[in-house]
């Protein structure tokens, strides 16, 4: 088990600590080997790897370590393995309070969603090898008819019944892990996956629903290989349609500061028009290279190539991510604007430090782009996506995005931030004819010509968003938070308009809630 201590029990990591730059009042730090943190933390953050000999990893959440065990203890017992090392099993229950409410300001008028919940927590580990971890909030939903997505509290709910604007919503987390030796962890469940650094990830994001997945980590030296098999699923007229992926990241921890991954997933469907496939077992194998699979089984499915790389100063962190949908070199070189050179990327900043003994401060600036069609393919079957929603960055494609934040919190519990986003995408002439590459879940044969795309292209829209937010920790024990959030919105180009928005409520803060953000 690792442990961090807290102000005032080891003078001399809070010296460390202070001397690197890194914190000002370190939070305690309770883990096993098996244990996943909650999407919401940033190891960057909320860990200070090296003074507790904790590899930072680029696949969230962390693996072997918990920020902290929420709610109350239930059952608890201790004793030793024959190796003499301490053997535990505990089990932690909370309740989740899920009650939010936003308003949107414009000249169409006034409109809203809402959405107003409640559930129960669970986590249970037995030793340092199991861990298990379940939330469910059960949630009603409401909103105003022609509401964006952006604008209004996503949709992101995995189960639901609908009656027109209005759902009833069951939105299940599980994860089970599993670390049986220093080398391999495996884990399954019903939850959301993170690749990469920045706030943003063009690779894979935590925007959409979460989803069934299977995940296999293997560590070697400087080296983790992890194994990702995802069981995603598009709605079609009344009917599921589902679709599979399978991802391999291999990252590699060049020095203390530097590490760099490689990013390959390929998405399929059971079913296409010539037969029913059923799941192609060929993907499974974890050391395959899946464009000359897709070609070994005559197939046409998704590939998506990336990498991801940071650098890591002390109190300031360099990353990006660069990925490739599809390119022809020479269509590159000659800057033919062909439709199918699709690629995507990110480069950005993040930093960390103290104002004084109870206050840190963190910000992040970063740049996001995606060239037309990128994500798109021939139908929603095969597209980068998960229930209506990119699995990469949330605006699909053809913009470029600048995303930045700095953040003040006092004593853990009272947090103020500041977000400023400048988003240009293209594709505002698109019909119900002919598209420009913005919206993924279009395919990609609705185009009206071969050459000529460009970011910003074929119906331009501007936009400017200032985000002030004041949040307080009311109840740290089951991390309870009452937030308000003011926003404004300018857009020119195809629109031209000021919008306002005012989002709040109460939430259990341990995932992300990414309603308002992009």
């Amino acid at each position: 088990m690792l442990r961090a201590a807290s102000w005032g029990q080891d003078d001399s990591l809070d010296i460390i600590l202070k001397q690197e730059g890194l914190v000002c009042n370190p939070l305690e730090i309770i883990g096993s080997s098996s244990e996943v943190s909650f999407m919401n933390l940033d190891p960057f953050f909320g860990i200070y790897g090296h003074e507790i000999n904790i590899n930072h990893s680029s696949v969230k959440p962390l693996v072997g370590v918990q920020l902290l065990n929420p709610g109350y203890t239930i059952s608890k017992a201790s004793t030793k393995s024959n190796n003499g090392r301490p053997y535990f099993s505990k089990t932690n229950i909370f309740p989740i309070i899920n009650a939010l409410g936003s308003m949107e300001s414009s000249f169409l008028g006034n409109r809203s969603s809402v959405r107003a919940g409640a559930g129960l927590g669970l986590t249970s580990h037995i030793g340092d090898k199991l861990y298990f971890r379940a939330m469910v909030l059960g949630s009603y939903y409401e909103r105003s008819l022609g509401i964006e997505n952006r604008n209004g509290i996503l949709p992101n709910t995995y189960l639901w019944s609908e009656n027109g604007n209005r759902r009833n919503e069951i939105q299940p987390f599980f994860r089970l892990s599993y670390t049986p030796n220093k080398f391999f962890n495996f884990q399954a469940g019903v939850d959301h996956n993170f690749i990469g650094e920045g706030q943003r990830s063009m690779l894979l994001s935590d925007f959409s629903a979460p989803y069934p997945f299977v995940q296999i980590r293997s560590t070697l030296w400087k080296f983790q290989f992890v194994n990702l098999y995802q069981f995603l699923r598009e709605r079609e007229g009344n009917q599921w349609q589902s679709k599979f992926a399978s991802t391999h990241y291999l990252n590699f921890q060049a020095t203390n500061r530097f590490q760099i991954g490689l990013f390959e997933s390929v998405v399929f469907q059971p079913r296409d028009t010539l037969l029913n496939r059923g799941y192609e077992w060929e993907y499974l194998n974890p050391f395959l290279f899946y464009r000359p699979t897709e070609y070994s089984i005559g197939s046409q499915d998704r590939i998506l190539l990336g990498t991801n790389f940071s650098y890591n100063f002390g109190p300031i962190m360099a990353y990006g991510q660069f990925l490739i949908d599809d390119f022809v070199l020479g269509e590159l070189m000659s800057r033919s604007r062909w439709w199918s050179n699709k690629y995507a990327g990110q480069i950005g900043f993040k930093g960390k430090g103290c104002l004084s003994r109870n206050t840190t401060m963190t910000y992040s600036s970063e740049i996001n782009f995606a060239r037309p069609f990128t994500f798109s393919h021939v139908n929603q079957g095969t597209n980068w996506g998960h229930q209506s929603i990119p699995l990469g960055h949330p605006l699909g494609a053809n913009f470029v995005e600048s995303f930045s934040f700095v953040e003040v919190n006092y004593k853990r519990k009272l947090r103020l931030r500041a977000e400023f986003m400048v988003v240009q995408q293209g594709g505002g002439d698109s019909n119900a004819d002919f598209m420009y590459g913005e919206d993924i879940y279009r395919s990609y044969t609705e185009r009206p010509y071969e050459y000529g795309y460009f970011i910003g292209g074929n119906g331009k829209l501007n936009r400017t968003r200032l985000t002030l937010e004041a949040a307080y920790m009311i109840l740290p024990k089951i991390r309870l938070k009452a937030f308000v959030l003011p926003a404004a919105e300018w857009r020119s180009g195809v629109l031209n308009e000021q919008v306002f928005f005012v989002f709040g409520g109460i939430r259990t803060a341990l995932w992300n809630e990414r309603s308002l953000s992009y």
